[in-house]
């Protein structure tokens, strides 16, 4: 029966609600397992259900994994495990079981009643606490949970015969008496008891945070960025949101279809980040985005057909207009950057549906800005030229330093209307080996940053009577038109190109959603990409020498986290290549795919940056053409 429910799952037609209404099957299959297993390490009640959550939550991301479905009870119990020793880890724990029952009871018992219950709580404790770790493995499952002797074989992989023989020689131990007292005491915990451990689980179906359930409230947390917390279902305009949170420092963060708001936004936590929900486009809307912390706010986010409006403790602090009639989608509540935000109360008013724009889990690695190194001597005149010859103003400049072991750095933020920065940067560092070392005067590199224009006939012609180096116009990935210029005196490339995404009256230029790559060999690269970065082929033209890879697709628009791979001639060089040019990529787990690109063999760079909680962490590796690649964790 579980080998048919993983099926069913992993089929590639299978829709979203299939496989929500599959995985609660194995949640009220495999539940009470699973919290008896924890329990039986944890001694502790609600460290239990937290792990038993978790390990759901970690099956619904990870089944894919699982190549033997048959195998699933042993996998998920390795999960189960695995969630009871970062718990462990976390706080020092006394493994004893039954510490919780009293209060699990009749809470309205009268004093004679509970103290005696007490009494025995403690003879059962101290008995079940003296037994070998598998031997209190087994009493635990056998007892919360009813499950047959095959079961408890299959879950913890081992013979019918050695489990009989384990929970013979418990029996033999806690004797008649106390035998009895441990089933009167662990049945009334079982999650199956009622609807409530499974309704938790549909509504933590996390994607890419951590979420856990501390009696009626509910605690989001995330290590990095982009992750939510989401219904299981999918509702349909008109809908009305109404939240209950509180975030302990920065973002609190709502997603609806191709929209998402963030108040307290970790930049700038005046503006309030809005993005439309039917077009995906972004925009900041000055001194309307703070909310104070660690004090309950009450959000409401209404979306009819002609307009959305959102609520603060009542009063308004943004209303758009758009055809939002035809959306569907289901809702997120998130954090970020090591936020916290925790829920009170979340209400959805609307009608659901069978489908729309699902909230996936965020890319390993996901486009996020870039940074254009420039000569210390020279910082300020390539600020100049960017604000006069792109359109882009001075938003901030300091000596914001990113790492401890330069001698000065030097940041300059300048900012794309309603669009986001792009970081001018210098630093004194002399090791070629450094993250931050920028080589000058070198060739131009296969990797090029695109920035779109809406007019770039007219653009071309702007900076040819500017007198800038331009090449001729030319068409490229995508069928669309592209030139490339050489910024500011130290002949930095960059490439426009002819699209309107993302494209501000306000600016000339705005920032690509996809990077172009030039590779020697279309096919091993996919295959590296595939392998490194998870990225996916989205369109192929071989016939024209280009590939189209994502991460993933995006909320906000139709490209996102992209990359072009182009055919290079075959003697083009490889020769690693450190340009001043640096787009880069955000990662969610920094170590973890640091270790894989290592043991992958990819030449990676030494870790530089700050201690994650105080800033960045940053480093960089080279495709098998030697493209760079620069990531960073914040």
């Amino acid at each position: 029966m579980t080998a048919e429910l993983i099926a069913r799952m992993s089929k590639e037609d299978a829709g979203r609600l299939e496989k929500e209404q599959v995985f609660e099957e194995l949640v009220v299959r495999y539940q009470d397992m699973a919290y008896g297993l924890a329990y039986s390490m944890l001694g502790d009640a609600h460290l239990a259900q937290d792990a038993a959550q978790e390990a759901f939550l970690t099956v619904w991301r990870e089944l894919d994994q699982l190549r033997e479905p048959e195998a699933f009870p042993g996998w998920f119990r390795r999960i189960v495990m695995n969630q009871v020793h970062r718990l462990t880890r976390r706080k020092k724990l006394h493994t004893v079981v039954l510490e919780d029952t009293v209060q699990a009871m009749d809470a309205e018992a009268d004093p004679e009643q509970a103290a005696e219950r007490n009494d025995m709580a403690g003879q059962v404790r101290l008995a079940v606490a003296e037994l070998p770790d598998a031997e209190r493995h087994m009493v635990v499952l056998f007892y919360i949970s009813d499950l047959s002797y095959q079961s408890i074989a299959d879950m913890m992989e081992v013979p019918v015969a050695t489990v009989k023989k384990k929970l013979y020689n418990a029996r033999q131990k806690l004797g008649e008496r106390l035998l009895l007292l441990v089933k009167d005491q662990l049945h009334p915990l079982k999650p199956s008891r009622d609807d409530k451990f499974r309704n938790i689980v549909r509504q933590l179906v996390a994607t890419g945070c951590s979420s856990k359930q501390k009696r009626n409230q509910l605690e989001i947390t995330l290590e990095s960025n982009g992750g939510y917390v989401s219904t299981p279902h999918f509702y349909k305009v008109p809908l009305r949101v109404s939240v209950t949170a509180k975030t302990d420092s920065t973002n609190l963060r709502l997603r609806f279809a191709k929209s998402e708001v963030i108040l307290n936004w970790g930049p700038n936590p005046d503006e309030l980040r809005w993005v439309d929900p039917a077009t995906g486009t972004p925009q900041g809307i000055p001194g309307q985005g703070r909310i104070p912390l660690d004090e309950w706010v009450k959000v409401d986010w209404i979306i009819e057909a002609s307009y959305a409006v959102l609520l603060v403790n009542g009063e308004e602090r943004f209303r758009s207009e758009g055809e939002y009639g035809h959306l569907a989608g289901q809702i997120g509540v998130g954090a970020a950057n090591r936020s916290k935000v925790t829920v009170k109360s979340f209400e959805v008013q609307g009608d659901t549906c069978d489908n729309g724009y699902p909230i996936v889990a965020p890319p390993r690695y996901e486009c996020d800005g870039a940074m254009i190194h420039v000569g210390w001597d020279k910082h300020d005149r390539a600020v100049q030229w960017f604000v006069e010859h792109m359109g882009w103003s001075l938003v901030g400049d300091g000596a914001k330093r990113q790492t401890n072991d330069t001698q000065d750095e030097r940041m300059t933020a300048l900012g794309i209307p309603r669009f986001g920065i792009i970081w001018i940067k210098s630093a004194k560092v002399d090791n070629p080996q450094h993250h931050l070392y920028a080589q000058s005067g070198m060739t131009d590199p296969h990797l090029r940053l695109c920035f779109n224009t809406r007019d770039i006939v007219h653009a071309h012609e702007l900076f040819r009577m500017k007198q800038v180096r331009i090449t001729e116009l030319y068409r490229g990935p995508g069928g669309k038109m592209y030139f490339d210029f050489w910024a500011t005196d130290e002949s930095i490339r960059l490439t426009a190109c002819g699209d309107e995404r993302n494209t501000r009256d306000e600016c000339l230029f705005s920032p690509c959603e996809w990077h172009r790559i030039g590779v020697t060999d279309l096919s091993r690269s996919v295959s590296w990409y595939r392998q490194f970065l998870g990225f996916e082929v989205i369109e192929e033209f071989r016939e024209e020498g280009w590939i189209l890879m994502a991460s993933r697709t995006s909320f906000y628009s139709v490209g996102f986290s992209e990359i072009w791979l182009e055919q290079l001639p075959a003697n083009a060089s490889t020769d690693p290549s450190d340009y001043p040019v640096r787009p880069y990529f955000h990662l969610r787990k920094l170590l973890e795919e640091y270790d894989r690109l290592v043991q992958g063999g990819v030449t990676v760079s030494a870790i530089a940056g700050k201690p994650p909680i105080e800033g960045y962490s940053m480093f960089h590796f080279y495709d098998p053409d030697g493209n760079r690649f620069n990531v960073w964790y914040y």
